[in-house]
């Protein structure tokens, strides 16, 4: 009997689960929208270019008139610098200046040199054409001397034959030693005259040289007016920026001197910005930065609150780096310049920002979720798709993937119903109760 009520309640059992209903599932149908591919990194802001406001010269700078934080005009006196030591030099310098020109001036005038060796030149010209005038008497001389020496030798003939008496003979020979004196007396004055010209001659050089020095020491003299010059041009230059003024309209960044005090000059007093020059750094893994270009658009999110704005990849550094990441892995990243459009208010340097990069779009594409597409062990994709309330298998070909979307290719169609949230368990041909959902928009 009892084994009997055992065999009832089993059968019993075995009915009700045969006739349970088969399980709810959730179903939906894919929409028409477009479809980007993202990826996010965390980014910063910064000024692409500042402006440092150095000492323009050494001196002693007054207090800064001006803090983080203020607004400045390009041009706009930020402190002064003592004028007094600029303005001595440049008086200085002006003196030095006229003494030079004055001795250029007077080492310039050549006309006592000039006069001098005017006047060796017109001396020496002379002397030669002395020496020329007893050139000719000694020619004179010499063929006196040789025709005297030519009488003399007739007489000496006709005294021996008798034809002339001894007088004649002792005055011809008395012509001869007159003739020679007086050639001797020639040529002695020529080479007196000789040294005469050679002195005039040195004299004349002596002029000369005297000129040329003057006209070295003059050029020397120039120079050195030159120099004095060029000096007296940066002493005006200096003292004219005895004042540290703003370069660019812009904000100031960092005062690095307060002032008052004595500064050499370059030293750094302040950083200036300007808000128009504020762009987003943000550091891309490598494999994704390839597929980035100059005007890539770019999501932006300031990291706390605010509204959401757009921007522009501007530039990508052609070298990367290394870098850990928040487990310790080391990756290869790349800085990314990204150009903001219509930042904020509020948004200042250094704020940390949300950089959604968007690679690819789809205009109009067919979408389903991620969660509906599921993969075999060969690597095909598929859904399920609901045919009065039963499960049929549908082999689909993926296109670009959202971060929660995906575009569907081939093999679905708008208006198909399909699981939203396939389980591996699931069977073709499996009955199941479909219960429709919407599916997010893109």
């Amino acid at each position: 009997m009892r084994g009997a009520c055992l065999l009832g309640s089993l059968f019993l059992l075995l009915v009700q689960v045969g006739c349970s209903p088969p399980p709810e599932v959730e179903v939906l149908s894919p929409v028409r929208g477009d479809l980007a591919r993202t990826f996010t990194e965390q980014a910063r802001t910064r000024l692409s270019q500042t402006f440092q406001v150095p000492m323009p010269v050494d001196g002693r700078l007054s207090r800064l008139t001006v803090v983080e934080g203020d607004h400045v005009r390009a041009g706009q006196v930020l402190a002064t610098i003592d004028p007094v030591p600029l303005t001595t030099r440049v008086d200085s310098l002006s003196g030095r200046v006229q003494e030079y020109e004055s001795r250029v001036q007077t080492q310039q005038d050549l006309s006592v040199e000039e006069s001098q060796r005017d006047q060796a030149q017109a001396h020496l010209q002379a002397e030669r054409q002395t020496r020329q005038a007893l050139a000719e008497q000694l020619l004179s001389a010499q063929a006196g001397l040789q025709q005297a020496r030519t009488e003399t030798r007739r007489a000496e003939r006709l005294f021996e034959q008798g034809y002339i008496p001894r007088q004649q003979l002792e005055k011809a020979r008395l012509d001869e030693v007159s003739a020679t004196h007086a050639a001797r007396e020639v040529d002695g004055r020529i080479r007196a005259q000789d040294a005469i010209i050679a002195a005039a001659a040195r004299q004349v050089d002596a002029s000369t040289r005297a000129a040329e020095r003057r006209l070295a020491e003059g050029g020397a003299l120039t120079g050195q007016l030159q120099s004095a010059r060029a000096d007296l041009r940066g002493a005006r230059h200096e003292a004219a920026q005895a004042r540290l003024l703003a370069p660019v309209d812009g904000l100031v960044l960092k005062r690095l001197e307060t002032g008052p005090g004595h500064f050499p000059a370059g030293t750094r007093i302040l950083e200036i910005g300007r808000m128009q020059d504020l762009e987003v750094l943000a550091e891309v893994l490598t494999q994704d930065a390839m597929t980035l270009r100059p005007g890539t658009p770019v999501q932006l999110q300031a990291w706390d609150s605010g509204p959401p704005f757009r921007g522009t990849v501007r530039l990508l550094e052609p070298a990367g780096f290394t870098k850990p990441s928040s487990l310790g892995v080391e990756q290869q990243r790349v800085e990314v310049r990204i150009r903001p459009e219509a930042a904020p208010p509020g948004l200042g340097v250094g704020y940390r920002v949300q950089a959604t990069f968007v690679t690819e779009t789809r205009r109009d594409a067919l979408l389903i979720p991620r969660s509906c597409l599921m993969q075999d062990p060969g690597g095909a994709w598929y859904v399920f798709v609901v045919e009065d309330e039963t499960l049929r298998r549908r082999p689909v070909r993926p296109g670009l993937q959202g971060d929660l979307q995906i575009e569907v290719l081939e093999g679905l169609r708008e208006g198909e119903l399909m699981v939203a949230i396939p389980d591996s368990t699931f069977q073709e041909g499996q009955k199941i109760r479909a219960k429709a959902v919407a599916q997010p928009g893109p």
